[in-house]
């Protein structure tokens, strides 16, 4: 029992280590702007097997309140160069890099359910990203709800 609480703490805390130091959503000023200065560029959605990722929200125009429509990228399984987005949301992520403002370890009751098509090659960019399991050379993501993280 010891040794499994033990490895236990030891997953956990290498996860959170993968995700940069520790940040609340309390920061202003220079911490604020330091917690945002990973980020990767945008590259667009991914491009690949020729099928077409859901994109749900994402339309084009403006939202009831003005702004632009929040997109909403779901896909089952991810085989990507690079992950981007505001929230990601995902039941599993294998990367050799990744950076996030927040770590939220989630059970698979808590998440939102993935798209249904698989997505490979490119690099996979929108606000909210919903999917099953992830590969990618490199995840960023504001907020990252995970099941199970590891890091290469």
């Amino acid at each position: 029992m010891r040794t499994s609480v033990r490895w236990i703490s030891t997953c956990l805390l290498t996860a959170a280590a993968a995700c940069g130091p520790f940040v609340t959503g309390d920061q202003t000023g220079a911490e604020g702007a330091s917690a945002s200065a990973g980020s990767a560029p945008d590259g667009g959605t991914a491009q690949g097997d020729g099928t077409t990722p859901q994109l749900d929200g994402g339309i084009a125009g403006a939202a009831e309140d003005g702004g632009a429509a929040r997109q909403v990228f779901s896909a089952h399984d991810l085989r990507v160069d690079g992950l981007s987005g505001d929230v990601v949301f995902a039941h599993r992520i294998k990367a050799k890099d990744v950076n996030c403002a927040r770590l939220v370890m989630i059970a698979d009751s808590e998440l939102p359910p993935p798209g249904d098509r698989d997505v490979h090659g490119g690099v996979v960019s929108a606000d909210e990203v919903r999917v099953h399991d992830v590969e990618a050379d490199w995840v960023r993501a504001g907020t990252l709800f995970v099941r199970q993280l590891e890091v290469k």
